[in-house]
């Protein structure tokens, strides 16, 4: 499958920040987990609703531990988390997860 992106804007901004990472080693495998905190922010004078897809959700052993805003399961076996920002304000998705070496 193949994901595009349409309506890039440069009144939306996504940020992105690992808040955590901590690996770990049991029987041979590494297991990583990242704690990740994502602010969507809207400067429009009208709402925006965004999709978030998680990069690594086709990583070997990937596991959504938490997460602020529960996400759906797409047609390609994504999870992706909507966010529906309100006009000049900011949404936040706060996620942790982990994947195995």
């Amino acid at each position: 499958p193949v994901r595009l992106s349409f309506g890039e804007s440069p009144d939306v901004g996504v940020t992105t920040r690992i808040v955590n990472r901590t690996k770990s080693r049991a029987d041979g495998v590494v297991t990583t987990r990242f704690d990740l905190e994502t602010v969507v922010s809207n400067d429009r004078a009208e709402p925006v609703t965004v999709e978030l897809v998680a990069e690594d959700a086709g990583a070997r052993g990937f596991r959504i531990l938490n997460q602020s805003i529960r996400s759906r399961i797409d047609d390609t076996g994504q999870p992706v988390w909507t966010l529906s920002v309100p006009a000049r304000r900011e949404a936040v998705l706060r996620v942790a997860w982990r994947t195995t070496d």
